[in-house]
């Protein structure tokens, strides 16, 4: 559950954190879920710290991945967490769709410079063009 002065990230680990220790018996400080995450303890706390300011925030893709391998919460929904801390407008269509725009995102974090990051949105955005045209089509609009 959020509270009024919370960041929408440090909830959701905190929470998650909070079920795997009932689950685990114990309680596990910020260093030992950055251990079992595999992650480096400042860049944990660096994170997960709710005084951070949405325009200088960007949560990593990689600390999301780490933190749900560990922790008792869905990539998805703490990616979600990540994208609302971040500063992001996230809305619930209902549906369950793959998140294409992470999925995106997480490719052009690894795209070799600029250039390519730019062609590979251009061919993104052509296929999407080309469907929706398809789709229109076929519902005999035009």
């Amino acid at each position: 559950m959020l509270t009024v002065m919370s960041d929408a990230f440090t909830d959701a680990v905190n929470d998650a954190r909070r079920r795997l220790e009932e689950r685990e018996g114990r309680k596990i400080s910020t260093n030992q879920l950055a251990e079992l995450a595999g992650i480096p303890k400042a860049t944990l706390h660096h994170h997960i710290s709710p005084s951070r300011k949405a325009e200088s925030r960007r949560i990593p893709s990689e600390l999301v991945r780490a933190l749900a391998a560990v922790l008792p919460v869905s990539e998805a929904d703490l990616s979600r967490a990540a994208q609302i801390a971040n500063g992001y407008t996230v809305r619930d269509n209902g549906e369950d769709l793959p998140d294409l725009r992470g999925t995106l995102v997480r490719y052009l974090e690894g795209a070799p410079d600029k250039t390519t990051q730019m062609r590979t949105i251009a061919e993104v955005q052509r296929i999407m063009a080309e469907e929706m045209r398809r789709i229109l089509a076929d519902n005999g609009d035009h």
